[in-house]
């Protein structure tokens, strides 16, 4: 068998029941008890009411009684009175007795003779006979007079007896004094007690005489005393209807037949009425009491079961593996004290997690780091070991032009490798430090599909895959992003598809989709298994194919175009099938441009400057590496400016104060005094301050550029250097004009230098590669070139610049060099003839 507060499931249903109980226990015991004392204070009380009502109702009596005997004995001693009584004539006697009895207003009167017979009663005058209270009459004798209660036909009397003398006893004067209701009323008036008086001939025949109590009272009274040994003089506890009371009994008077007693009781519930108002008072206060204390017990039962629950319910988190859960200690109590316990013991239970999760951090940070570095030495040192090789070849052994511009290409293809790893390290830093900026600016985005397509194309070529590149008429369009990261993500995508394609094709898909343009790159290639696809995006992480088994790369790739995409603004997702190839796709808002705008930001990117027109300028070069002052100056005298070096930056300061260039390029780290403390002099300086300042750095961090440009330079160049990009530098803060390469025109491009005198072929070479260019027969464009070896063609810079788009198999590039070429010298022969 279940208890019922077994069924109370939660702690403080607990706590709040059993306070409930306690506390309505303690306040029904309070009230029992206090109930109890009251009552057994109020029956006493009644008692001790009860033994002054005796009391008095004997004084009342015996005061009654003296009124009598005085009366009767004043009379007793009449002369008169007395030779009637000696006369012995009955009626004269009987006429003397009615006389006395209303002298004194008794109730009858009794002549007894010596021999206690009596002679003469008022209330029976013819009775005579033997007196019926001889014992009344012996206690006179003894004490000279008596008083006492008789009964008298059943009903009690005050008895006074006299003696008459003459000298002796001649006759006893009883004078009989009826107790009555008015007597009974007097004495409750007088002791605040219900009287009544009662005839008993034996324990169940009563009568009653009178009372004062109600007449459904009196008959209860009558009920309780049917069988009652009323002669015990203690007190009793009487239920009369639906009152209660306390009542005595007093033996007035009684012979062998019958009794006559009364009855002084006394309301309990009259006693009881004050505490009875109090007791609803208690009760009251006591309910008042008992909600605060259902309050006081919740919030007691929350105030313990709310740490409890918490302490529970962190429990259950660090069941969970949630160390660093803690609980919120508001007390100093028992409970806070384990709330501190068990936060001591999260605390430390989170610090051996910690440790463990280091310790298996650093482990697998370990071993990545062994991957990563076995990874990157393998991918520096193939294309170092082109550089040196080629570099050494070329030292040590007389090489073909042909041969020694294949070597020359190898070297800068290994360069720029090495120069693409090192700037994909450096992204990845940059955007997991959140320090990396998007630079957007115009550009037409077919021209850059375009040029992605021709940098991907001999890649393809090399493993003899199809390229299908599907570019939607929406895309001749001019759009606003950042072009080179834009070009990096897709070149980077295609070139995994590449990788990890054996056969097959990879398919190149750019259309709109809701108004954003959707980039795709599917593949035929190996695939990727369910389990892969959440870890491909990890740094340093890369797929392994079984049949080609060691795959190139340092698995950044992925990682840093998946950052790239969010940066722009879309999502890279992928979806793949073992075996059957993948697909990788995101979409980007690209706002789109004015169509001129576009065209002059892809032409400026893409034109090469070959030559400068105007004023000859001094520029200045500071860099501590003589190598690297050798490298400017040897590319730089080409283009016929006045230049100058410092190998420090007081050097620089000197040759500034001397020379008043009109550009610095100024390298940023140099012993005596750094770069920026050189730009931050000649920006101070009046004199100074119309140079221009190109800053040159190793650290290619953005912060490091914004320090530069804060410090006083004008741009930032990032080293290994693109003089490409040098040169429009150098154009835009000088007044020289460039000269581009599809600007090339010899009938109107005066002299530029001296090497760059070039020789065309003629317009039949020129159509005929065109033709092959066009069928895309990259062998045959290069056995036409080969030809060209032993002609004055050989050190053109036109077929140099044709033999190298051929070796990097740029068909549209070859293409487009060759229509230009013709345009030009179609429009030069119209020209001429109209001259």
């Amino acid at each position: 068998m279940k208890f019922p507060f077994f069924r109370f499931r939660t702690f403080q249903s607990r706590i709040l029941f059993f306070s409930l109980v306690l506390l309505s226990v303690i306040l029904l015991s309070s009230l029992f008890i206090i109930h109890f004392a009251y009552r057994q204070s109020a029956h006493q009380q009644i008692e001790a009411n009860l033994d002054v009502a005796k009391r008095v109702f004997e004084q009342l009596i015996d005061a009654e009684a003296l009124r009598l005997s005085e009366s009767a004995f004043f009379l007793a001693s009449d002369f008169s009175f007395k030779s009637v009584i000696a006369t012995q004539d009955r009626k004269t006697i009987l006429s003397a007795l009615e006389n006395l009895q209303g002298r004194i207003g008794a109730d009858s009167v009794m002549l007894v003779s010596p021999q206690l017979k009596l002679r003469a009663d008022t209330s029976h005058p013819r009775q005579t006979g033997e007196f019926f209270a001889p014992d009344v009459i012996q206690q006179a004798q003894i004490h000279g007079q008596s008083s006492s209660i008789v009964l008298l036909e059943g009903r009690p009397y005050q008895m006074v007896i006299v003696p008459i003398l003459a000298p002796d006893v001649i006759s006893w004067l009883c004078v009989n004094f009826k107790i009555s209701e008015m007597l009974v009323e007097e004495l409750q008036q007088l002791t605040r007690t219900d009287i009544s008086l009662l005839q008993i001939w034996n324990p169940d025949q009563l009568a009653l005489l009178t009372s004062t109590l109600t007449p459904r009272q009196s008959e209860a009274l009558i009920k309780h005393f049917q069988g009652v040994a009323w002669h015990d003089s203690g007190s009793h506890a009487l239920q009369l209807g639906k009152h209660s009371f306390i009542s005595s009994v007093v033996d007035i008077a009684s012979n062998d037949q019958v009794s006559i007693v009364a009855v002084l009781q006394r309301s309990l519930d009259q006693e009881l009425e004050p505490f009875t108002r109090l007791q609803w008072l208690l009760l009251g206060v006591a309910s008042v009491s008992l909600l605060f204390a259902m309050v006081g017990s919740l919030l007691v039962a929350r105030s313990v079961s709310k740490p409890v629950k918490q302490l529970l319910s962190g429990v259950r988190q660090v069941a969970r593996g949630q160390y660093d859960y803690r609980i919120a200690v508001r007390s100093a109590d028992e409970l806070g004290e384990l709330g501190h316990a068990f936060n001591d013991m999260t605390l430390s239970k989170a610090q051996q997690e910690a440790l463990r999760q280091a310790k298996e951090s650093a482990e697998s940070a370990s071993q990545a780091k062994s991957e990563f570095l076995a990874n990157m030495s393998h991918e520096l040192r193939t294309p170092l070991n082109s550089i040196l090789g080629y570099a050494q070849l070329l030292k040590r052994t007389e090489l073909s032009p042909d041969e020694q511009l294949k070597s020359l290409h190898t070297i800068e293809q290994s360069g720029q490798h090495l120069l693409t790893l090192i700037n994909e390290i450096l992204d990845l830093s940059k955007i997991e430090a959140g320090q990396f900026q998007l630079l957007p600016v115009v550009f037409n985005l077919r021209q850059l599909l375009k040029t992605v397509e021709d940098t991907i194309y001999s890649h393809a070529r090399n493993k003899q895959l199809q390229l299908v590149c599907e570019f939607a008429d929406s895309t001749r369009v001019s759009v606003h992003s950042d072009q080179q990261r834009l070009s990096q993500i897709l070149i980077n995508l295609l070139d995994n598809a590449v990788k990890y394609t054996e056969e097959g094709r990879v398919v190149f898909i750019v259309e709109s989709v809701n108004n954003r343009f959707r980039f795709m790159i599917e593949d035929t290639g190996i695939g990727i298994d369910q389990h892969d696809l959440e870890s491909i995006f990890a740094s340093f992480q890369q797929l392994h194919n079984p049949a080609q088994g060691f795959v190139e790369g340092t698995g950044l790739g992925l990682a840093i175009s998946q950052r790239l995409v969010a940066l722009l603004g879309g999502d890279l997702q992928v979806s793949s099938e073992p075996g059957c190839g993948s697909r990788f796709w995101f979409d980007l808002n690209l706002p789109v441009q004015a169509q001129e705008s576009g065209e002059m930001a892809s032409e400026a990117s893409h034109n090469i400057v070959i030559a400068l027109r105007g004023k000859q300028r001094k520029v200045l070069i500071a860099d501590d590496k003589p190598d690297n002052r050798r490298l400017l100056i040897d590319w730089l005298q080409r283009f016929e400016l006045e230049l100058y070096e410092a190998e420090n930056g007081r050097q620089c300061i000197d040759q500034i104060l001397k020379l008043k260039p009109d550009l610095v390029l100024l390298d940023s780290k140099m012993p005596e005094m750094d770069g920026l403390d050189v730009s931050r002099a000649i920006r101070t300086n009046p004199e100074l301050n119309s140079i221009a300042i190109i800053a040159v750095s190793a650290n290619a961090f953005d912060e490091h550029r914004q320090r530069c440009l804060a410090a006083g330079a004008n741009n930032f160049l990032a080293k290994p250097i693109q003089f490409d990009q040098l040169l429009h530098m150098i154009v835009l803060y000088t007044d020289l004009q460039p000269v581009y390469e599809s600007d090339v025109n010899h009938s109107d491009v005066g002299p530029v230098n001296k090497d760059m005198q070039d020789v065309l072929p003629s317009t039949e070479q020129l159509q005929a590669l065109l033709v092959c260019a066009q069928r895309g027969d990259i062998q045959a464009i290069r056995d036409q070139l080969h030809e060209f070896e032993s002609t004055q063609l050989s050190r053109s810079e036109f077929i140099l610049k044709l033999t190298t788009c051929a070796e990097n198999f740029q068909i549209n590039r070859i293409c487009q060099i060759l229509e230009h070429t013709l345009n030009t010298q179609e429009n030069a022969n119209e020209r001429s003839e109209s001259e």
